[in-house]
């Protein structure tokens, strides 16, 4: 319903309408309602997170969809730590969301298996959903190397100095509408590689090997051997650190809006 009183709007006002999209829902809402392609044709432009949402609207048929990536200002700028070796103790965080969809329980399950053969922690930050609080409780309290350390601000200077003291960030989430995660920009702004599943568009923003690693959806032993990996070779995480800090640039608010304004017709003089 509120699609079409926009457009109609739109027109009785002679303006342009602009649709920024947040998550990666869009191309299965259009994708079998012809009703909906036709709402989404009424827009002078939609802006999507991803390529492969730009490729799929495109296919469908839509000729007013733009690609814009999410974005964050920041000028924060981490003192990297890492470890190198087996015999130091690896800090692993999950930051998001605390929902079973998030992949949180896989990342649970695999730093607590693998606890019992390295020296490794998880803490977890992020609001708990309401109907996951129990079964969340029960599961860190029977796991000595998991800790809920409460809700970080986002996206401010003292959440990312927590985020960089840690050495990988996991994100294991099979979530249906996964779309760019913000939370994924501030682990590269807090110099820290990430390992996630190959998911939606994980693919997109995480470079194999450069800034983390992807694992498939939902298979807590790959995620086990991926952070095994990185304990063996921990050498390597100082140059991805450094390499996710220079990605972060890529997302920073001063290159990506000038696409935005210029899209919608505003110029800004810096003069």
């Amino acid at each position: 319903m509120v699609v079409p009183m926009l457009t109609r709007w739109s027109k009785n006002q002679n303006k342009e309408l602009f649709f920024v999209v947040i998550g990666g829902w869009l191309p299965e809402f259009v994708a079998h309602s012809e009703a909906r392609f036709h709402q989404m044709e009424q827009f002078s432009c939609i802006f999507v997170e991803t390529k492969a949402m730009y490729d799929s609207l495109s296919r469908a048929g839509l000729k007013n969809v733009s690609l814009l990536s999410n974005f964050k200002s920041f000028s924060y700028v981490p003192e990297l730590r890492f470890c190198s070796c087996k015999t130091v103790e690896l800090r692993t965080v999950f930051f998001s969301r605390v929902v079973k969809e998030k992949g949180v329980e896989l990342a649970i399950e695999a730093i607590e298996k693998l606890g019992k053969t390295y020296s490794i922690t998880l803490d977890i930050f992020g609001p708990v959903a309401d109907d996951y609080e129990k079964r969340f409780k029960a599961l860190v309290k029977n796991c000595s190397v998991v800790n809920y350390r409460g809700v970080l601000k986002p996206q401010s200077t003292e959440t990312y100095k927590i985020l960089s003291q840690y050495d990988i960030m996991l994100f294991p989430t099979f979530y249906e509408g996964e779309g760019f995660p913000g939370a994924l920009i501030d682990a590269y702004i807090s110099g820290l590689p990430v390992i996630a599943s190959d998911w939606k568009y994980n693919s997109e923003i995480i470079v194999e090997g450069v800034t983390g690693w992807l694992v498939p959806p939902k298979d807590v032993h790959s995620l086990e051997v991926a952070i095994e990996n990185a304990i063996k070779n921990g050498d390597s995480l100082a140059k991805m650190r450094l390499n996710c800090v220079q990605e972060a640039k890529k997302y920073h608010v001063d290159n990506v809006l000038p696409k935005l304004l210029k899209e919608i017709g505003i110029t800004i003089n810096t003069d």
